[in-house]
């Protein structure tokens, strides 16, 4: 559990944006031919209805389908997506070559995840399941269903992790909030209601996050985390100190690099879907603020780190810095994402006062 909340292919790809309705993302040398990786990928295109993520294909350079392999299979051919009528996310998928249900090893492991809400829309169950639909424990965790409750405020409250038989297992977290709403401590027990670890908020003057401490008592580790909202930039800094008295520290947050725009709109974090990773992308903005294409450079990621990262610019619209009068149209992001805490709504950027301000 160590280094929870942070979690960190490197791949040369082209970006291909035809429409708001598909995303291709396709694998290419540095001579622009395109190629595969070691799973056989070649491309990726995501699918989208009403702005909604609605399947996935994996294909290999020929642009066919992934096949299925017989000993691991890492990747389906397609993820398929579906949403409620208030547009909660309530499954996911994986099918083969063929169109079939099929079960999955490593980063995605389960067949089919399906998601529950209240009458609020507030997830309230995770199930993961093999491709018959029974409960699917997962890893060395054995988790298949998580359960989240709330408070009469709407806040989470505790997170509760169940085997495939109905056991509670290790790992319970417990959260409370201060008077304004905001998260105040997040508590991780065991079956016996000790603490393994506790990781207290900190916030700055506006009310922003402006860090963490989080306290191992079993061997009196501890982890720090700062953060720093400047010049349409998210920094954070994080700091482990152990009782050795050794020290770790590593940044992580979110850079626009665009002479003659800034950033004041929130940046949304949707903290039903954990997508980590780091990397660099090339961006292009209209006339308007508006962006146009984002396109990866280098990723240090996890499959799908692209699409979030997408997802997380398609409606942000810059603002224009009005002393300058030739702002540039192509800059570029650096991003390394931090798992979203329950109540972190939403992270402001600011400009950065000048000098003579």
């Amino acid at each position: 559990m160590k280094n929870h909340f942070l979690i960190s292919l490197i791949s040369i790809i082209s970006f291909f944006i035809p429409s708001d309705e598909k995303i291709k993302v396709t694998w290419t040398n540095f001579q622009g031919e395109e190629i595969e990786d070691i799973y056989g990928i070649g491309s990726k295109i995501y699918f989208y209805e009403a702005q909604k993520l609605v399947k996935l294909e994996f294909r290999n350079k020929r642009g066919e389908l992934i096949p299925e392999r017989k000993l691991t299979s890492f990747y389906p051919a397609e993820f398929r997506y579906t949403y409620d009528s208030h547009g909660n996310y309530i499954s996911r998928e994986a099918y083969n070559q063929s169109g079939e249900l099929m079960n999955l090893d490593g980063y995605y492991d389960s067949a089919i995840l399906k998601f529950k809400y209240n009458a609020q829309n507030q997830l309230v169950e995770r199930q993961t399941l093999d491709k018959d639909g029974r409960l699917l424990e997962m890893g060395d965790s054995k988790i298949a269903v998580k359960k989240y409750d709330y408070d009469k405020s709407g806040h989470l409250i505790s997170v509760t992790n169940y085997d495939g038989t109905g056991n509670v297992l290790p790992d319970i977290v417990k959260y409370s909030y201060r008077p304004d709403g905001k998260l105040d401590k997040s508590t991780y027990l065991n079956l016996s209601n000790e603490v393994i670890t506790e990781i207290d908020m900190d916030y700055n003057e506006q009310g922003l996050l402006s860090g963490y401490m989080q306290v191992y008592p079993e061997n009196n580790d501890v982890y720090t985390l700062q953060f720093s909202y400047v010049d349409s930039i998210f920094t954070a800094l994080n700091v482990h100190l152990n009782k050795s008295g050794n020290v770790r520290a590593e940044k992580r947050g979110v850079k626009i690099g665009l002479a003659g725009w800034f950033m004041e709109d929130s940046l949304l974090l949707n903290s039903r879907f954990q997508y980590y990773g780091e990397g660099e992308f090339q961006l292009t903005i209209e006339h308007d603020g508006k962006i146009k294409d984002l396109e990866p450079i280098e990723l240090k990621a996890p499959i799908e780190f692209e699409q979030e990262v997408y997802e997380l610019f398609r409606n942000l619209e810059l603002k224009r810095e009005e002393q300058i009068a030739n702002p540039d149209s192509v800059g570029k992001v650096v991003v390394s994402i931090l798992e979203p805490f329950p109540t972190l709504e939403s992270l402001k950027f600011v400009k950065k006062p000048k000098p003579n301000d």
